[in-house]
């Protein structure tokens, strides 16, 4: 929050603003070796500043262009407080607050990018929590099981509706209203015949907006032939998959062109309170050091690494040995367990002890050889 000395002395110092407060911001970044460090920008208030409107405009105006800035609205909050109306009142500040959280815990291209290569939030329960949902070209004969046509196979030709936009068709795949994001699209890339490999267009109507934010071949789109580079999308064999994150905060809706054919659409569906930020090109490119980023980790995938634990005894013929696993806050874990023994021992099970909630997948070898799971009797005490 700052602003107010600019917007109330001189005209001069407003139109200096933008200019001040990006190398304010720059030189935070670099004294903290943190470039793509997040602000949270609170706009200057209402109060009856001579050149108040400046500064907004400035500050909205550095937000746009800098993709880890985000703006906090203030000009609707109460300020007949104590002191005075250059400040907020008790209600307004509580306000405020609630908006700075909320602003620093977007979700928006940026953060989505990130989160495919931080693998502890992958491998993790989802904050916030969302539903994972999915439209697709199925049959709509298939309704079902006590209906006709519950054994329907023709799922590569069905819509939601037929739409008419300014006078044309356009197939609905997909629609959804609330905070969501759209994590993947699959298609098959030829058309009613293999010879057909141009398609069709697909639109992207996103927030309720008249006009698609995206709009584009459809091929084109899910290959990494458009604007969107692998390994953000991909072509497989006669079929592609975009793997880029779309966020929208109110609604968004996918149309075809022409009819439709197969197709698959993977979002999310948040919470109605969940702050999202919509994808826009603007945003897009703004965020092109993070994709780059991101591609060049996704395309040379580090080692993984784990904690080693040896354990040895002597086993006798009514010994055992208990190997306690350690405990994880993720939502799956992976062990590989290497046991040595004398094949005179006569052991035939083997427990592993895990007090971990999360999913347990566990490799065992025994005497460097991988065990089939019907050889050797694996109990797990974590039923999960």
């Amino acid at each position: 929050m700052q602003g107010e000395h600019e917007a109330g002395i001189n005209q001069k110092m407003a139109q200096d603003y933008k200019k001040l407060l990006a190398g304010f911001i720059s030189s935070i970044r670099t004294d903290l070796n943190a470039p793509s460090l997040l602000f949270a920008i609170g706009q200057v208030n209402s109060h009856s500043w001579a050149y108040g409107d400046i500064v907004r405009d400035a500050q909205a105006s550095f937000c746009r262009e800098d993709a880890n800035a985000i703006l906090v609205k203030t000009t609707d909050l109460s300020r007949e407080g104590s002191g005075g109306l250059a400040h907020f009142d008790a209600d307004g500040m509580l306000k405020l607050g609630h908006r700075f959280a909320t602003a620093i815990n977007q979700i928006s291209v940026d953060t989505l990018l990130k989160e495919m290569i931080d693998r502890d939030r992958i491998a993790g329960f989802p904050k916030p929590a969302y539903e994972c949902k999915q439209a697709s070209s199925y049959n709509r004969a298939s309704v079902s099981p006590d209906k006709p046509g519950w054994f329907a196979d023709s799922d590569g030709v069905s819509a939601i509706r037929v739409e008419e936009v300014n006078g044309r068709k356009e197939w609905v795949l997909m629609e959804d209203t609330g905070p969501g994001v759209i994590t993947k699209i699959w298609a098959v890339c030829f058309y009613y015949g293999l010879k057909n490999t141009t398609g069709v267009n697909i639109n992207f109507y996103l927030d309720g907006e008249t006009e698609p934010t995206i709009s584009t071949n459809f091929f084109r789109l899910v290959k990494g032939q458009d604007f969107i580079k692998p390994p953000f999308a991909q072509e497989s064999t006669r079929a592609g998959n975009l793997y880029f994150p779309i966020p929208y905060a109110k609604s968004c809706k996918i149309t075809m062109d022409k009819k439709v054919f197969y197709n698959i659409i993977n979002y999310r569906k948040y919470a109605p309170d969940t702050p999202v930020k919509t994808f826009t090109m603007d945003e897009f490119r703004k965020t092109a050091d993070v994709q780059k980023k991101v591609a060049a980790i996704l395309n040379n995938k580090p080692d993984a690494k784990g904690e080693v634990a040896i354990q040895e005894s002597q086993l006798q013929s009514d010994g055992q040995l208990v190997h306690t696993l350690p405990t994880s806050q993720s939502c799956l874990s992976y062990h590989a367990l290497a046991f040595s023994m004398d094949q005179r021992s006569g052991i035939s099970s083997i427990c592993v002890r895990s007090a971990s909630c999360a999913k347990t997948l566990i490799v065992l070898t025994i005497n460097s050889m991988v065990m089939h799971e019907n050889a050797v009797t694996i109990l797990c005490e974590n039923d999960k």
